[in-house]
């Protein structure tokens, strides 16, 4: 995805970002930690509204996100602290950067939009692109490694529990025939397999048929 695709993307406001500065309180000079900082609009609308001398820790495991944020937050300068990695490291992260308490903690979970629509990270089954789907893409087991080599009954489970496909083991099943022929390796061909193991009219539904199997 090009940079003006993921600024495009990365500029939306926050649904509850006014009611987020009012509950952290920033009347006067607080370290803030924002443990998925992602793209930044959180952080910078905390910066703006903060009292002088707020400081921000923001943490996250996209590096892309984190260099897009760094630019967006390089105005504040040394009222920032940027940090790749997961956010069930904060302590080591945290006692790395000699912070020994904070006095507000940011979580906004789940997959964003940038994420989302970049073919490259294969998330969505909307776009062609390899089955990815790490948030931290400089390691870690891939979606496409791990549908290539679990055990059937575990992918299944995972589908089912995870995804809440009532199809979890046909849809298994058919991709352990499917990847003895050839690996499975974009969200596309994903996509086939599981097209091809559920009913017509499966397919045909109010909710995209991949999109439970995509969920877990």
């Amino acid at each position: 995805m090009g940079e003006i695709g993921i600024a495009d993307r990365a500029s939306h406001i926050p649904v509850l970002g006014k009611e987020l500065v009012l509950w952290l309180g920033l009347h006067r000079p607080m370290t803030i930690l924002d443990c998925t900082v992602g793209y930044g609009r959180h952080a910078e609308m905390v910066l703006e509204a903060s009292a002088p001398g707020t400081k921000l820790i923001g943490v996250d495991r996209d590096a892309q996100a984190l260099e897009f944020c760094r630019q967006r937050l390089v105005r504040f300068g040394r009222q920032v602290m940027l940090l790749h990695g997961n956010h069930r490291d904060l302590k080591r992260h945290l006692a790395a950067a000699g912070i020994s308490q904070v006095d507000g903690v940011i979580f906004d979970l789940g997959v964003s939009s940038p994420q989302l629509e970049d073919p490259a990270r294969g998330f969505s089954f909307q776009h062609e692109g390899p089955l990815d789907m790490r948030m931290d893409q400089s390691g870690g087991v891939t979606a496409a490694e791990l549908v290539n080599t679990l055990p059937e009954g575990e992918l299944a489970d995972i589908i089912f529990h995870y995804g809440e496909e009532r199809y979890a083991r046909r849809i298994a099943r058919a991709i352990v025939r499917e990847r003895a022929r050839q690996p499975i390796e974009t969200t596309g061909a994903l996509v086939a397999v599981i097209a091809a193991s559920v009913p017509a009219v499966y397919r045909h539904g109010r909710i995209h048929y991949a999109t439970r199997t995509f969920q877990a």
